[in-house]
């Protein structure tokens, strides 16, 4: 395919990120939350987005700015790496398929030479490894693959590359190729979720794994507070229960592991094990401008 054949099938003016024009459509961005393999969002919270019920979640300003001065850092990286190829930007053109299905990729690589469109690329700045294999094969983290094949689906291509700057400052790509029985699985349940929408039956919040994004979801969906009483069901109930069991228990187990750290650490500042600081020790000052009683925090390092 040409360059300026894939560019026809496109439209100009992507809808912007969270515009109601923007929220008819179920992206690239949005159908790992349909398929379950989105970290940040469910399926039962993106459909609530999607039927207006609640306001999309905005992007952190400061991971917006990082994007807009990056990509086109790790673009140029991809071009200096691959001469073969011309990294050419989409010009805010989206694509669409099957009424309400849409991806805005990041660039298309085109042959240097005939002007055939070789693939896509996507672009991707990365503050953690995790889901990140071997640079040079398909091991990608699984959101980022569904985003990736939804874009080759709404695209019709078969190849897309994925570039990454990691966490560590260092490039990465990744290539990942159409596949066929994933993109089939994601209609099948693209289809679901649309239909539903259409028709309001909600997704089932007790069968997502977010339960963090659940509960926040459910909180937005009702602001207010009318002075009434409901009867918890036994369900409820035991969860409550055992959730304020298990926070008295982990008060108890912080509390005993601060005091051995304390006592090891003694006047020290931190606590280390293989190389890695796991605890430090830690004091505010008092209004009086003193030092405070020093207390001890764990670091992130001491959960893995």
């Amino acid at each position: 395919m040409k360059i300026q054949t894939l560019l026809r099938h496109g439209r100009r003016n992507a809808p912007a990120p969270g515009t109601p024009a923007w929220r008819r459509f179920l992206t690239a961005s949005k159908i790992s939350a349909v398929m379950r393999t989105s970290p940040w969002q469910t399926r039962f919270q993106l459909w609530h987005e999607m039927a207006g019920n609640i306001q999309p979640n905005p992007p952190h300003p400061a991971v917006l700015e990082r994007g807009h001065i990056l990509e086109p850092a790790v673009a140029a990286w991809v071009q200096t790496h691959h001469p073969e190829w011309r990294v050419r930007d989409c010009g805010g053109r989206w694509w669409q398929v099957a009424g309400h299905y849409a991806a805005t990729p990041d660039r298309i690589l085109v042959d240097a030479e005939t002007r055939d469109v070789v693939g896509l690329l996507e672009i991707k700045t990365s503050s953690h490894s995790g889901g990140w294999g071997t640079p040079g094969t398909d091991e990608i983290p699984p959101h980022y693959r569904d985003q990736v094949q939804w874009q080759l689906h709404c695209t019709g291509l078969d190849y897309a590359v994925v570039a990454v700057l990691t966490a560590r400052l260092e490039f990465a790509e990744y290539h990942l190729h159409r596949d066929d029985e994933r993109i089939a699985q994601m209609l099948i349940e693209a289809d679901k979720f649309m239909a539903d929408l259409e028709s309001g039956l909600e997704p089932d919040w007790s069968t997502e794994a977010g339960d963090f994004q659940v509960y926040e979801t459910i909180r937005e969906l009702h602001p207010e507070i009318d002075d009434y009483t409901v009867e918890a069901s036994g369900v409820t109930a035991l969860a409550i229960r055992r959730a304020v069991k298990a926070k008295r228990l982990a008060q108890v187990t912080e509390a005993r592991a601060k005091a051995s750290a304390a006592w090891e650490l003694e006047r020290g500042r931190a606590l280390t094990r293989d190389g890695a600081v796991i605890a430090r020790r830690t004091a505010r000052k008092t209004k009086g401008g003193e030092p405070g009683v020093p207390y001890i925090t764990f670091t992130k390092e001491a959960g893995k």
